[in-house]
């Protein structure tokens, strides 16, 4: 390969994300190339009260002005994330994509309804639970 054919810049086109053309030596920490949510793993963080979580995330839901097919969805991901919690191997990939999922519907809803506005929270909490407890 001749120098000016070296010289010329690779273009990649990663959609945002990063591109590494060589080694990268993390010293035992992360590479994020992209997207990742910093999460601080909180203390006291349990099974336990993963299941409280969704306990009141289920209770919230009749009262959070959803229509009936949105609730019907926020209320069958919920109980698939409860089975999956429960099981002695939960798959975790379940789990969060259960959780984003009512996430999305509810803050979708959050200009119709106070009350799914209050419980979007609980559901970003039940989020960084999950991955913390299911990754």
């Amino acid at each position: 390969m001749d120098r000016k054919e070296r010289s010329k810049p690779n273009r990649v086109d990663t959609g945002g994300g990063a591109f590494v053309g060589g080694n990268v030596n993390t010293h035992g920490g992360d590479f994020v190339g992209r997207d990742k949510v910093s999460v601080g793993v909180q203390q006291g963080v349990t099974v336990e009260g993963f299941a409280r979580l969704l306990a009141e995330l289920r209770q919230g839901l009749p009262q959070a002005g959803l229509d009936r097919d949105t609730a019907a969805e926020a209320e069958r991901d919920v109980t698939v994330a409860e089975e999956q919690a429960q099981k002695p191997k939960p798959n975790g990939a379940i789990i969060l994509a259960k959780l984003e999922s009512v996430t999305k519907l509810l803050t979708t809803a959050v200009t119709a309804s106070e009350a799914a506005q209050k419980l979007v929270p609980v559901a970003h909490k039940a989020v960084q639970w999950a991955g913390a407890l299911f990754h």
